[in-house]
């Protein structure tokens, strides 16, 4: 894929050669425009807990994911799968949904 694509929006920061499997606790869960996103509680890599934002696609394109506003509440404990970003200590990642499966 084309490196420019991702430099449309704030996934440029991404290292997509280091992806990472965390879990955690949300704290928050958006379903806005324009994106739905998570803010989860989990440990770094370190050990330290620290909280991550997670982006996702827009309201509509998760509604046609199956997910709708609902589908999490804080206190949920999640598993998710991306790269990290590439300023270690920034604790943002974008969920790919097609990547992914979702």
């Amino acid at each position: 894929m084309d490196d420019a694509i991702f430099y449309f929006h704030s996934h440029a920061s991404l290292n997509r050669n280091n992806i990472q499997l965390n879990k955690g606790m949300v704290s928050k869960y958006s379903w806005k425009m324009p994106h739905v996103f998570f803010r989860v509680n989990a440990p770094n890599s370190e050990g330290k807990v620290v909280e991550y934002f997670i982006e996702m696609l827009h309201s509509p394109g998760m509604k046609e994911k199956g997910w709708n506003r609902d589908s999490f509440k804080p206190g949920d404990i999640i598993i998710w799968q991306s790269p990290a970003d590439k300023n270690p200590d920034r604790y943002y990642s974008g969920l790919d949904c097609q990547a992914y499966g979702i």
